[in-house]
């Protein structure tokens, strides 16, 4: 049988979960939104065609990564060619 404290407790560990769960999806949203930008800003410096708005909201956080990491490593060598 489970003691007040023990309701208590899983109420508080509960309550704590779902506030580290909610920082997190905000954290990753902020850093999505921030890959995005970065995505349209190399796109622009590198004259290409605009990738939709509706596909970088789909990718997850690695194809994000690498799409900046590729776009700026060809920004700054001065090779704007597509890969």
């Amino acid at each position: 049988m489970l003691t007040q404290s023990d309701i208590e407790r899983e109420r508080y560990e509960s309550r704590l979960k779902k506030q580290l769960d909610e920082r997190s999806a905000l954290s990753g949203a902020t850093e999505k939104g921030v890959l995005i930008g970065r995505i349209q800003t190399f796109e622009e410096l590198l004259k290409r065609s605009p990738t939709a708005i509706e596909q970088l909201m789909t990718m997850r956080l690695p194809k994000l990564r690498e799409m900046v990491d590729d776009l700026q490593k060809q920004a700054f060598s001065g090779n704007g060619a597509k890969s």
